[in-house]
């Protein structure tokens, strides 16, 4: 199992913690928004063939509905595990359950050389596969009462019967490291998100004891020991209490300087915030601010999104270009190509970069003042082919320049 993962899955469901502020849920979801959208993903291949096999092996594998647990995994993590699984005349990827995983070895590249996980099935039995890269096998067993494998297993399979020499998995890091494990985006931030919340739940402690307001009530008059008569009260909404002469209340509750203490806690917070600048995402941007000054705001952000982002894609297309492998080697596709260079793939994402239309429409109006070709800025601003195509399409068409089509847009 990866290090701290119960803690970590426990404060990002916030269910065993109850901590008052949390901003793991935050952190996490930014990586989810921003790292992919696999609607706006392009394959790029010299085979055509083996471009179309990925799209169908995508679709098999449902990954638009899967990428987004996928990301909440990796970035919570820091670690993701795909494995390439062919059953029933189908070739496609799935992810490990990080929580599942006993025993990982890898090699120097960072490829896997030996890997054991389990399954927890409806009898509370455990499937458990073993896969080792020296001994060439993987190694298969069913309905075990403990998650660990034997010498004994129900069933194997040698690498070569599905054209290979590796394991079929890949393991995708958050953030490459020289560690087996990877971090995710708040790990090292644990510690200063619990002291906060010490700060923070003290500071109601303090405030609101016993949620009720206990006071004590204090007589002038000495007793045997020479000291002061005194009693505690606890009250209710309506509650009065006649004073004799010489009596006094006073509060059980600590005076405390709210205000000092509520700015030493948002030096804290703000502490956590220097060290994810995603948690700034949910803060800006509901506000009117230009794409550019959010860019700006928002720049270490981006920065540790695009690394995620190349690692993910990635370990996207080598798990791509291992399916390939093992369709054809089992029949399940015709002949792709040899790795690497017949199974060369490129994923590229095409996005809008937080510039807006009106930021557009301002840097196109510029470039194509200097005679600067309009479809060139249209790629470096984000466009899609396709969105590129029809607009210049529709330019010649209607005679219009790509500066008038954008106020029309406007």
């Amino acid at each position: 199992m990866i290090p701290n993962y119960t803690l970590l899955n426990n404060l990002y469901q916030n269910d065993k913690n109850s901590l008052i502020r949390n901003p793991v849920y935050r952190a996490v979801e930014f990586y989810v928004n921003q790292v992919l959208d696999p609607n706006r993903i392009t394959l790029t291949s010299d085979n055509e063939d083996f471009i179309k096999f990925c799209k169908d092996t995508l679709q098999t594998s449902n990954f638009s509905q899967n990428n987004p647990k996928y990301l909440r995994e990796l970035a919570l993590f820091g670690n993701l595990f795909l494995k390439v699984v062919k059953t029933n005349g189908k070739v496609y990827f799935i992810s490990i359950p990080q929580e599942n995983i006993t025993n990982l070895e890898e090699d120097s590249r960072g490829y896997i050389t030996e890997i054991e996980f389990f399954v927890t099935n409806a009898d509370n039995t455990y499937s458990i596969e073993r896969w080792s890269k020296s001994e060439q096998f993987a190694y298969f067993y069913y309905s075990r009462v403990t998650p660990k494998s034997d010498e004994n297993p129900d069933t194997f399979l040698q690498l070569s019967q599905i054209g290979i020499d590796f394991i079929p998995i890949v393991h995708i890091k958050f953030k490459e490291t020289d560690t087996l494990y990877a971090s995710g985006c708040v790990s090292s931030v644990i510690p200063k998100i619990i002291e906060a919340n010490k700060l923070a739940a003290r500071l109601h402690e303090l405030q609101f004891k016993h949620n009720a307001p206990i006071w004590k009530r204090i007589s002038n008059t000495l007793t045997r020991d020479g000291s002061k008569n005194a009693k505690v009260i606890k009250f209710s909404d309506e509650t009065i209490i006649n004073l004799a002469e010489g009596e006094d209340f006073t509060p059980t509750t600590p005076s405390v300087n709210y205000a000092d203490a509520l700015a030493i806690l948002q030096a804290m917070e703000q502490e956590v915030e220097k060290d994810l600048p995603e948690l700034r995402y949910f803060e800006i941007s509901d506000t009117a601010a230009s794409g550019k000054a959010i860019k700006l705001l928002f720049r270490a952000a981006i920065d540790k999104a695009k690394e995620v982002r190349i690692n993910y894609l990635y370990g996207l297309t080598r798990i791509l270009q291992i399916c390939a492998t093992i369709a054809q080697f089992t029949g399940l596709s015709d002949y792709l190509g040899e790795y690497p260079d017949g199974l060369k793939l490129s994923i590229d994402v095409y996005e809008n970069d937080l510039v807006d239309v009106a930021e557009k429409f301002e840097i196109l109006s510029k470039a194509v003042n200097g005679n600067i070709n309009p479809e060139i800025i249209m790629n470096a601003l984000g466009f899609e082919p396709a969105e590129i195509a029809s607009q210049l399409a529709y330019m010649s068409t209607q005679n219009k320049s790509i500066l008038s089509i954008l106020k029309d847009e406007q």
